[in-house]
Formats: C-alpha cells, sequence, structure tokens
C-alpha cells in the first residue's frame, strides 16, 4: 500500500502548488464547452484483483480521451493495464515454488453525461469495452489447480460493460484533478486531466 499513499501525497503537494495559479483564472476560462478535448491519466488505488495472496506487481494505470459533444455531453475511449502476482502463503515446512502473474488489459469505448459548476465537473456513465488477462504461471494444466484460484490457460478477449462515477476539479484554464470508482483495472482511479 505505500505506492498509492505516496501518489496521493504527490497528488495533494500538485493541488496545493497550483492554487496559486487558479487565483489568477476565472471560472469563464475554465469553463467545459462543446469542441473540448479531454486528456486524463490516472493511477489505481485498488487493484481489481485482490486476495490476501496477491500482490501488486504494476499498479493499475489508465489512459481517457474524451470528446464534448456538448457541455453536458461526452464520447471518449479508456485504455488500462494491471499486473498482478499471485503466491501461495508458505507453511512452517514449506515453500511453494508456483506462481501465477495475470497482466490484465482494458479498452473501452465511454459515453458520459456530466454537470459543471464554475471549476467542477461531476460526471457518471458507461463503458463497452474488451478485457484481456495474459496469465504467465508455473503450473500445468494436469496439476492440482490451487484453492481459490482459477486458471484459464486459453486466454480470450471477453467482451465487458461498466458503470462509473467521477469528479473533476480543473486548477486552472487546462489542468485538473480527477476521481474515479468503476470498473476497470482498478475499482478506485485518481489522476491528472487536461483540456485544449
Amino acid at each position: 500500500m505505500k505506492n498509492p499513499i505516496v501518489i496521493l501525497i504527490a497528488l495533494c503537494l500538485t493541488f496545493v502548488s497550483t492554487q496559486s495559479f487558479a487565483q489568477n483564472v476565472t471560472s469563464e476560462e475554465v469553463e467545459f464547452k462543446k469542441g473540448d478535448i479531454e486528456l486524463s491519466v490516472g493511477v489505481g488505488l485498488l487493484s481489481t484483483f485482490t486476495s490476501k495472496s496477491t500482490t501488486t506487481k504494476v499498479l493499475p494505470v489508465n489512459f481517457m480521451l474524451n470528446y464534448r459533444l456538448n457541455q453536458n455531453v461526452s464520447l471518449g475511449g479508456y485504455f488500462a493495464y494491471s499486473s498482478t502476482e499471485w503466491k501461495p502463503t508458505p507453511t512452517a515446512d514449506e515453500v511453494p515454488d508456483e506462481y501465477l502473474v495475470n497482466n490484465f488489459f482494458v479498452a473501452g469505448l465511454r459515453a458520459e453525461g456530466h454537470f459543471n459548476k464554475d471549476r467542477i465537473d461531476f460526471y457518471g456513465g458507461a463503458m463497452l469495452g474488451a478485457t484481456k488477462s495474459n496469465i504467465d504461471t508455473n503450473i500445468l494444466p494436469g496439476d492440482p489447480q490451487p484453492e481459490g484460484v482459477e486458471i484459464d490457460y486459453d486466454p480470450k478477449t471477453k467482451m465487458t460493460y461498466s458503470g462509473y462515477l467521477g469528479l473533476k476539479y480543473m486548477m486552472t484554464k487546462h489542468l485538473g484533478l480527477y476521481g474515479e470508482i468503476g470498473y476497470g483495472a482498478s475499482l478506485i482511479t485518481v489522476g491528472v486531466t487536461t483540456k485544449f
């Protein structure tokens, strides 16, 4: 959990340091409008794949690109990646050498509804997309399967859909912070956003 805490502290410091710039920008300058293109980069705080035997190898990261059809509606794309590793819990007399690494990808199209007031943009929406897990493991198909672990030896791309809610705060005309909850590579995501 150290990495998400460091990320939160960095985001808070960014927020505080940019407030001096934000004082000189009017609400009209940061207003969301038709034709705006928004690019967001985020880090997940709670991976989709969690259990007491898993560790995060690569924090969930995501990239989003949105286009405002008007002030209250946007369409966009989403891409995310995470990597988690499972190892069995060692016992007093044995240290198992089994492992499983899940490199998880999500890509999708998103439709969002927005409610904006001054610098704040509250949004929610739905995503239709695809997920793929690339599994690396030394557990063979004929081996006894670990309890609580389901291994797909022939991973296929799977269709998925989800809903989400988020909040953006624009610190300057082009730069802001956001937080989001919903299904993706992470259940909770924070990050930076820019619009132009």
